[in-house]
């Protein structure tokens, strides 16, 4: 196929010609349904444009970096967009609420839609613009996230998305690009598109599987699913356990945010997606290996969805959960112990025990931390929400107040945020989170039928915490803190970490733990901790417009940080040096436009972590967080209110040595295509990016017309490496290669390639492969069938 160059993808203003004479269309509502059609069919434009830059089966590093220039190319033109739609804005004199309005709950109602078109208004709080007038805070519950509510919430929305779907009465599959997993009959391809029965089946026909939940959530805030699990006797010593968390939701609901607990420790945090009138369905299966500490015993079994349906938000969420155990010729090995950092509220209290800071203080202090251990890592996991849910939008904190004359308060802090380990007051290490879009975000066209990155799958930061163990196993209590920082600056070009965030974080942590013997007692040195405070630097620029009122402002943040931790570790086998340390990076490049009514975000975070345990491989994690995200806003005279939107973002990283959480490599060392080649792997390699454009126009007067379109195209490269590899002296292998285009709705394109060679080129999810020279392929369940080379139902 012929590669595109980033040239092919420069915009040339008169393919656009459709948008002149814009305004009077958009003041005119006769002009809509022709508008709908012809933003429509432009859209798909892009969309077929966007999915060329990954037409090249060979792309490199300096490629995809120059493609990622071409959607930067797309947002400038959606810039240019939102001024056309500006210069004919009114005058009005918008409102904005200050933060402390949204402090309890985050969601909203227009009070000029009625119910009929409930929390239909935008804020900052929603898709990071600034402007909104005469909303009133919604009082029925809080969301997941801070956004629209979906245009489903009228019987009769004339959404492009609805229309797309609208012949449709089976449930639409909603899914996340990810790798494949390993069942126990084979490859598990996007876990809505493959079933219980089928993930349980065994090499002699039998299953092993046991149902953790069944459960419909509607009216569920401060009421979690709770149940008991027994191991069952079919599990014997299987190595491997798979989750699988499927959903079924009609109507109109906000996304939700779900964790789920083994009694007092957090075990799977989610999302969901936001349903429609004619339903969607989804599953997820994750490998829940590295909990086998749990899954040998009984336990309490606590699923928190908080979920709440009104005359308008009608959609509950059923949901069933399953775990199926097996053995596999690679797994994981488990810690022998995990220990919770949270609320610890399950096993007394029957509750969700994360932490909401700042409101909480994140601390647990562990009086019988095992002296035996020989190694130890803490798992965190964090996610902003309410006002702290676009956080990597947030302004400087001192301009929050920079058009609080016109629209109110912006939310602060920067948009850096840091998550501390401490361990008795000292620092243990660091996340810097990646930003997470949930399905309600931004814009939620962007987000059906394929959702964000890890919007299904909440990642775990790791840090290695081997170098406390001498003190940690000497048998006395010890304090662990979770906290999360952003930035105070002061006006200028200094700034330090801010003492606190907005509301709220949700974080706990867990620490697995690796023994020697009962009657082992492990000692070294006191760890030396080398945590100096970051270098932190920020520029600002404010610009003034003809009427002297604060219009524009400029903003810089660039953040870096090293630390390390050492000491010498004795074990029951060893006596070694143990380290831990980081080096992490961080720029952001701000702009707010028109009035705080445009905002662009150029935003790069990078960092490595290492751990050494004498001559032992070292554990690598190295990643990569560029994201380029631009939104405008306008509000019309008569009412209407138009939003758009750019989004390009990857997470890339480069994985060498075994940390807590399965590698992925599980699933290739199955089948024979790759099982050797997985036994000379060191480490993996994983390059996941999303990009997209969507528009969603708002009719205060009318939801009827009110509609909105988005495509997105997302490409996941999933490599082994080499331990010459993983030295910089061969290429990583690719074992997994997926891209896939989504239109209003709609899949328009699906490219799969296992082990570097085609597997799926198809329309649409779960289609039988037929007459190609496939390694492997994937039946109508999803199911990897090892040597299948086409034919056959």
């Amino acid at each position: 196929m012929e590669k595109r160059s980033v040239d092919d993808l420069e915009v040339d203003m008169d393919e656009f010609d459709e948008f002149e004479g814009l305004d009077e269309r958009l003041e005119d509502t006769r002009f809509w349904p022709g508008l709908k059609r012809t933003m429509d069919e432009s859209c798909r434009s892009w969309s077929r444009r966007l999915e060329q830059r990954y037409d090249d089966d060979d792309e490199d590093e300096e490629e995809q970096s120059r493609s990622r220039m071409g959607i930067v190319q797309v947002g400038l033109l959606v810039i240019v967009l939102g001024s056309i739609f500006l210069a004919f804005l009114d005058s009005f004199s918008p409102t904005r609420h200050s933060n402390s309005y949204y402090e309890e709950e985050d969601g909203y109602r227009d009070k000029d839609l009625g119910s009929e078109w409930e929390a239909g208004g935008v804020g900052k709080e929603e898709v990071h613009v600034h402007i909104v007038r005469d909303l009133e805070y919604r009082q029925d519950s809080p969301a997941a996230s801070a956004t629209f509510l979906p245009l489903d919430s009228t019987a009769s929305s004339s959404s492009l998305t609805a229309v797309a779907t609208g012949a449709v009465t089976t449930p639409q599959r909603v899914f996340q690009v990810d790798a494949p997993v390993l069942g126990a009959g084979g490859f598990i391809f996007d876990g809505d598109n493959t079933t219980a029965s089928t993930l349980g089946a065994s090499e002699n026909g039998t299953t092993c599987s046991v149902t953790l939940m069944e459960f419909s959530f509607a009216e569920s805030f401060g009421k979690p699913f709770v149940g008991n699990y027994t191991p069952p006797a079919c599990m014997g010593n299987s190595n491997t356990v798979m989750m699988n968390f499927s959903v079924t939701s009609k109507g109109t609901q906000f996304d939700r945010l779900a964790v789920m607990y083994f009694g007092d420790t957090e075990a799977f945090r989610t999302s969901t997606a936001e349903p429609k009138r004619n339903g969607i369905a989804w599953e997820y299966v994750k490998d829940m290996s590295h909990m086998m500490y749990f899954w040998k015993s009984p336990q309490k079994v606590i699923f928190d969805l908080p979920n709440q349906t009104t005359a308008n938000l009608t959609g509950t969420y059923n949901t069933t959960l399953t775990a199926t155990f097996f053995t596999a010729k690679q797994a994981v090995s488990p810690a022998s112990m995990i220990i919770p950092i949270s609320a610890r509220l399950g096993i007394n209290a029957s509750q969700p025990s994360v932490f909401s800071l700042p409101a909480t203080n994140a601390t647990n202090i562990i009086t019988s931390f095992p002296r035996n251990a020989n190694r130890a890592i803490v798992t965190i996991s964090s996610t902003g929400q309410a006002n702290e849910e676009f956080w990597w939008s947030n302004a400087l904190q001192s301009d929050v107040l920079t058009y609080n004359s016109s629209g109110g308060t912006l939310f602060g802090f920067s948009p850096f945020r840091e998550v501390q380990l401490m361990i008795d007051g000292q620092m243990a290490g660091v996340q810097w989170p990646f930003p997470v879009i949930f399905t309600g975000g931004v814009v939620p066209a962007f987000w059906s039928p394929m959702v964000g990155i890890d919007a299904f799958d909440l990642k775990e930061g790791e840090v290695d915490i081997s170098p406390w163990l001498p003190m940690l196993c000497d048998g006395n209590p010890h304090t662990f803190s979770i906290n999360v920082v952003g930035l105070d600056d002061n006006g200028s070009t200094s700034a330090t970490l801010s003492k606190t965030v907005g509301s709220s974080w949700l974080v706990t942590g867990k620490i697995f733990i690796w023994q020697d013997s009962e009657t082992s007692i492990t000692t070294g040195t006191a760890p030396q901790v080398s945590a100096s405070p970051p270098i932190i630097a920020v520029s600002q620029v404010l610009g003034k417009n003809s009427t002297g009122a604060n219009d524009t402002v400029q903003y810089t943040v660039s953040v870096s940080r090293k630390l390390s931790i050492t000491s010498t570790l004795t074990t029951q086998n060893q006596s070694v040096t143990s380290s831990w340390s980081q080096t992490l990076s961080h720029t952001d490049n701000g702009t707010f436009l028109a009035g705080g009514n445009i905002q662009t975000n150029f935003i790069t975070t990078t960092g490595r972590d290492v751990s050494t345990m004498g001559a032992a491989t070292p554990y690598t994690c190295s990643y990569s967080f560029p994201m380029f995200a631009n939104s405008t806003a306008v509000q019309l005279a008569n009412g209407t209110t138009t939003f758009n939107a750019t989004i390009n973002r990857s997470k890339i990283m480069d994985i060498n040595g075994r940390g807590v959480a399965p590698t992925g490599l599980q699933p290739f060392a199955a089948i024979p295509q790759s099982a050797d080649l997985v036994m000379t792997l060191a480490g993996t390699t994983r390059v996941d990016s999303q990009n997209g454009t969507a528009f969603l126009l708002l009719d205060s007067q009318n939801g009827n017309n009110s509609f909105s379109f988005g495509n997105t195209v997302q490409s996941l490269r999933f490599g082994g490496k080499s331990a010459a590899g993983a030295l910089g002296m061969e290429p990583d292998v690719e074992l997994y290669f997926r891209n896939v285009a989504v239109n209003n709705g709609s899949m328009v394109s699906d490219t799969e390639r296992i082990v570097g060679k085609s597997s799926v080129g198809v329309e649409s999810i779960g289609d039988v492969v037929r007459g190609m020279d496939a390694a492997v392929g994937r039946n109508a369940q999803g199911v990897l069938m090892p040597g299948f080379g086409g034919g056959g139902e």
